[in-house]
Parts: C-alpha cells; structure tokens; sequence
C-alpha cells in the first residue's frame, strides 16, 4: 500500500513539473502599447491556449524583468478594477486572435516601468516613449501560477 502511494505522488510530482516546465517555455514579445497602456502580444490566443493555459488560470507573467501574477481572462471586468488580467481574446467570426496584457481602467505600460506616453496632435493622439534602459523586443515570457486559480 505504502509502495502504490510513493509511486502515484512520484508520478503526480513528475506531472506537475512537466506542466510547469512547459508553461515556463511561453514566450511572446510586445507587439504594440495601446492608447491605454495596454499591451499587445505578438503571442496568439489560441496559441496559449494550446500551450495549456486555460482561462481562470493564474499565471506568472515576466515583463521588463519583473513577475506579475494574473488572471488569464477574457474581458477586463474579469478582474476587480485596478486589478492585472492577461486577457485572451478569440473571436473567429470577427477573426481576432490576440493576448493582451492589462490594468483594469489602469495603465500596464506606465506602471510596469516600460513607457510613457506623451500627448500628441497628430492621430492616434499620443506616443509611448521607452523608458531609459528598456529595449525592443520587449519579451514577455508567461509560466503558470495555479491551474484554475481564478
């Protein structure tokens, strides 16, 4: 009986660090800071999906050096307000395929350390400075937190 045991948690450890490892491996690049300091993924919905994140998922986002745990969602108001979600968002009909990461009436890009925005007269209305020390292709690399944690 003891045996079985030892064996079933060995193979639920192995389980689980091959899940961790492989979520390890996610890995996308800032593809556009939108108005509100969102930002947009080069990384597809679906693809992070078929890495095997789900929604309601925790996940452990690494942006600009620092770790974020959030929620993997599909709407802003999945999150409390001022609260972090990486929103997944696929819509065939409307062929939108895309992840991205946000504060809830808040500004990721800003407050991450990323960016800032200045004013402009010219449309969209506004342009995102790097700041100092912050290079291009941002990275982005996602490891999960809790399965289903949300």
């Amino acid at each position: 009986m003891m045996k079985k045991l030892l064996s079933l948690l060995l193979v639920l450890i192995l389980a689980l660090s091959a899940v961790s490892a492989f979520a390890a491996e996610t890995a996308a690049d800032v593809a556009e800071i939108q108005k509100y300091g969102k930002l947009r993924l080069s990384l597809k919905g679906t693809e992070l999906l078929e890495a095997g994140y789900a929604y309601g998922d925790i996940v452990t986002v690494t942006l600009n050096g620092s770790g974020y745990d959030m929620p993997a969602g599909s709407n802003f108001n999945d999150v409390d307000q001022g609260s972090m979600v990486c929103r997944v968002v696929i819509k065939p009909d409307a062929q939108e395929d895309y992840v991205v990461l946000a504060i809830n009436m808040g500004d990721l890009a800003t407050t991450s350390g990323i960016a800032t925005k200045e004013k402009s007269e010219a449309d969209p209305g506004y342009i995102w400075h790097l700041n100092e020390g912050v290079t291009e292709p941002i990275r982005v690399s996602f490891a999960m937190k809790e399965k289903g944690g949300y």
